[in-house]
């Protein structure tokens, strides 16, 4: 069923000229592909694709109206609504009366990374409980990709997993205000598009703005206490839950295997040991479901934290998705203990990590105490070039550009390649084994 109808829109102040047909109306896309009849196309105007180009196309596929940014031609029996405000405004706006529709508990996550991957592991806990869940799609976590979230609600879903990114001052403000969710947490803070937050303090106070948010409207904040502010936001807020790895843990991980609530799972490093607790903690009002029977349902992230047994018998660890520095740090714990036991070498291939602003520098260089315990160290970047002359290291290799690789690992190394998504090496990957991510 869908909430909007041609009136509905028109009675809205968002259109600088429409025409109303009398049509029953199905659900609003943005992909001309995906349409039913019925449906309402939104021609999204694209940096790659203009979608405007494609109002025919929907509208042969069934679409009984069309939200665009310029007059388009529309058959009788078919509506036509051409906005006053940007694309980005209309949609969200639009997304905000949708998800006024719905009654259902919607839980957000943030945080600097881990938003992905927590996620996925609310996600499944929720399915193993029995629950019809709508959830973010991939990482489409901006202003585009909430108001598209919010927009696939339908009437048969019970709960709702909202990823919230932010790459600008004010922007978890507008997020939250669109979701409006009732239980969050913040995974993770770190270094995120410094170029536009420029420090930390600032990060941290846009990212807490969620809690305050949640709290103050009467729902629940689930607070990592393995991170120094969001324990101190806690002193403040004693009744609000908590979750970690740090004493008074609610968690412990030999390594292997978290060890919670009285079961076990295998989960590869103690970040993803913290991004599970989180989704556990978060999903705790709704039941405690087998971990087993939830990692059935758990499906890994593209780029995020994938191991790899290879057929030459080297092992992979492949992290291409996000790149600051706890992330970083965490690649690098996960190689260290990978590889224990293994007899062949320690071997890195890192990208830059990107949208640090102008501390980008002093972020990279902090991670030479870690190259130093790695036997092969491969930089790509001009980050990571600059970085590479400071220190000196038996096996280093640096390029500014993905060009040319050395032979296949060896049976017995452990492989690292991580860098930021725009460094783009799965090409490595590729190179290396002959084979896409």
């Amino acid at each position: 069923m869908s909430f909007f109808t041609p009136p509905m829109l028109a009675a809205l102040d968002l259109w600088s000229t429409w025409t109303v047909a009398d049509s029953h109306l199905g659900f609003l896309k943005i992909d001309s592909r995906r349409i039913e009849p019925g449906d309402i196309f939104f021609a999204w105007p694209g940096e790659n694709v203009d979608g405007h180009l494609f109002c025919h196309d929907a509208l042969q596929r069934g679409a009984k109206c069309i939200i665009s940014q310029k007059p388009v031609p529309v058959p009788d029996g078919c509506s036509l609504f051409v906005s006053k405000f940007s694309a980005e405004e209309t949609i969200r706006l639009l997304a905000g009366i949708w998800r006024q529709n719905f009654q259902i508990p919607l839980l957000a996550i943030g945080g600097s990374a881990g938003k992905t991957t927590t996620k996925e592991y609310a996600r499944a806990l929720l399915r193993t409980l029995g629950h019809q869940v709508h959830a973010t799609e991939a990482s489409h976590n901006g202003y585009l990709g909430i108001a598209l979230t919010l927009l696939g609600l339908r009437e048969h879903h019970t709960v709702g997993v909202i990823e919230i990114g932010i790459d600008q001052i004010g922007a978890m403000q507008e997020h939250v205000a669109l979701v409006q969710p009732q239980a969050a947490t913040i995974v993770s803070l770190g270094p995120e598009h410094m170029e536009f937050f420029l420090s930390m303090d600032a990060v941290t106070r846009e990212e807490l703005f969620l809690l305050d948010w949640t709290v103050h409207h009467g729902g629940k904040a689930h607070v990592n206490i393995d991170e120094p502010a969001l324990q101190a936001w806690h002193k403040h807020h004693l009744e609000q839950p908590t979750y970690g790895l740090n004493p008074p843990a609610s968690g412990t991980y030999d390594g292997t295997h978290l060890h919670t609530h009285g079961q076990s799972v295998a989960l590869y490093g103690k970040h993803n040991a913290r991004n599970f607790l989180a989704a556990l903690s978060l999903t705790a009002p709704f039941g405690l479901p087998s971990f087993e029977q939830t990692m059935e349902h758990f499906e890994q992230p593209f780029s995020r934290s994938s191991v790899r047994e290879e057929e030459n018998g080297s092992l992979t660890i492949f992290d291409c998705y996000n790149a600051q520095p706890s992330s970083m740090k965490a690649g690098f714990a996960l190689l260290h203990h990978l590889h224990q036991g293994r007899p062949g070498k320690k071997i890195a291939f890192l990208g830059d990590m990107l949208e640090l602003g102008d501390a980008s520098a002093t972020y990279h260089q902090e991670l030479i105490p870690d190259l130093l315990q790695i036997d092969v160290v491969y930089l790509f970047g001009p980050e990571m070039c600059r970085m590479s002359q400071s220190f000196k290291h038996p096996q280093l290799y640096a390029s500014l550009t993905i060009d040319t690789l050395p032979p296949l690992p060896l049976p017995g190394d452990t492989v690292l390649i991580k860098g930021s998504r725009g460094m783009h090496l799965e090409h490595i990957y590729k190179a290396l084994y002959g084979k896409d991510t």
